[in-house]
């Protein structure tokens, strides 16, 4: 999963699990590992802090990536949450890097597979260790292949100029397209505080 700092530094998440590996790519093409792998939890740096998928029980053995990185600067924006606590909680974070991750597993039916997908935090500079891990995105399936969903695409929409919560305008959303039972596209828009909602709950606790 790609993504550009605001210092303009291209980076990429190669990996998730076992280790979360990220690589800075150079104009000249070469990639160099912030930081040696380490075991999933264990040590510092970008690899060392895969235990935050660690919630996903079984599926984060199974973790694979997603759309490109976007950064979300929860502190600029959080005057547009209303829950005092969800501001307060969005505040602490500040600057991060959302993206969007998957696993699946076989239904031993004509689906296939079902797809699960879950936004996760990273931080927003170097070692760019994950953070946290949301509760499932709500994804709608297709009548005809119910468990199958894939994102593509993620992209955060800043506030119009000039909007503020006070004039009723339009705040910052992250929109998520997505395919639909191989047969749809469709796109999940959610508010900011929708995001932090998400984070909030959690995905459900393995074991």
């Amino acid at each position: 999963m790609p993504f550009v700092t605001p210092s303009g530094g291209v980076y990429v998440v190669q990996a998730l699990t076992p280790t979360h590996k990220v690589y800075r790519l150079s104009p000249g093409g070469a990639a160099e590992l912030l930081a040696p792998p380490a075991a999933d939890g264990a040590g510092d740096g970008a690899a060392g802090a895969a235990g935050a998928f660690s919630v996903l029980g079984a599926g984060a053995a199974k973790l694979h990536g997603g759309p490109p990185l976007v950064l979300v600067d929860g502190a600029k924006w959080s005057e547009w949450l209303r829950d005092p606590k969800v501001a307060a909680r969005a505040k602490a974070a500040s600057r991060y890097f959302l993206g969007v991750v998957h696993f699946w597993v076989p239904t031993g039916s004509g689906d296939g597979r079902s797809y699960h997908h879950y936004l996760y935090k990273m931080e927003a500079s170097p070692p760019f260790r994950p953070l946290e891990v949301s509760a499932e995105l709500p994804l709608k399936t297709h009548p005809r292949y119910k468990k199958v969903t894939f994102a593509s695409g993620l992209h955060l929409q800043p506030p119009r100029r000039g909007a503020t919560p006070a004039n009723g305008g339009s705040g910052p959303r992250v929109l998520v397209s997505y395919g639909s039972g191989d047969a749809g596209s469709r796109v999940l828009v959610l508010t900011l505080e929708e995001v932090e909602g998400l984070f909030k709950a959690g995905p459900p606790r393995a074991g």
